[in-house]
């Protein structure tokens, strides 16, 4: 299975064809992927992971659902996106073929670039009149070169394959508490909020120099990393500490 990309809006059926053609095809062969499923021969594991597997003959899958949390076009000169589109097609050598869900078609350039087969999902009510989850069947695209087929796969197929995975799972971007950290710092209120507990934390954890000189950048970097603390805050947690009465 060539590097492919699975397309649609919420409910339009994305993992459901995924489990499908991987029970179909694929029941034996090794399969890693970012998300939970109850599959044979599957294995969670985040993209950094996949340097750790042993070299094999054998052929494995790789899937990336919600693949733009790694790998989104707007990000495409990001250093950790780049890293991780270097890294992802380098692995296509150990015989892994990778398949990435998405619900736009905003995976990075490279990433469509040697796409070979796109499969999207016609979109389809998630709820019935009755507020009940909809029971229709799911329609499919299958796009390979200039070739685009058809298909329909039956709800009462579908519905054997719901308890292989979690229907509403979030897959959420590894640097999620960062980035809702930084929206949060631009907020004076926020900042100061913020500021207000970290330097609580480091005063009730740490014998505080006497001399406000010794309160320097590097002192508060290293108690911000013994707190786990995001290191962004550094400048505005150095200039409470440097004030403090």
């Amino acid at each position: 299975m060539p590097l492919t990309g699975i397309y649609g809006d919420t409910g339009s059926g994305k993992t459901t064809i995924l489990v499908y053609l991987l029970k179909k095809d694929f029941d034996s062969v090794e399969k890693y992927g970012n998300f939970y499923t109850t599959l044979p021969n599957w294995k969670q594991l985040d993209i950094i992971d996949l340097t750790e597997l042993p070299e094999t003959d054998k052929k494995r899958i790789v899937v990336f659902d919600e693949g733009y949390t790694d790998f989104d076009n707007r990000m495409s000169m990001n250093e950790e996106n780049t890293f991780n589109t270097y890294l992802l097609f380098q692995q296509r050598k150990s015989n892994m073929s990778i398949i990435g869900l998405s619900q736009l078609n905003i995976l990075d350039c490279r990433w469509r670039g040697l796409e070979k087969i796109k499969i999207l999902c016609r979109d389809r009510p998630v709820y019935d009149n009755k507020g009940e989850d909809y029971k229709g069947d799911f329609h499919y695209i299958f796009i390979k070169g200039n070739k685009a087929i058809n298909f329909t796969l039956k709800y009462s197929v579908a519905k054997i394959l719901f308890p292989f995975f979690k229907t509403k799972q979030k897959i959420i971007p590894k640097h999620y508490e960062e980035m809702k950290n930084k929206i949060r710092m631009r907020n004076p209120e926020e900042r100061n909020k913020i500021t207000d507990n970290i330097v609580k934390e480091i005063v009730e954890k740490f014998d505080i120099p006497e001399q406000k000189k010794d309160i320097t950048h590097d002192w508060v970097g290293n108690a911000l990393m013994d707190l786990k603390k995001d290191l962004s805050v550094e400048r505005f947690v150095y200039i409470r500490l440097r004030n403090r009465r």
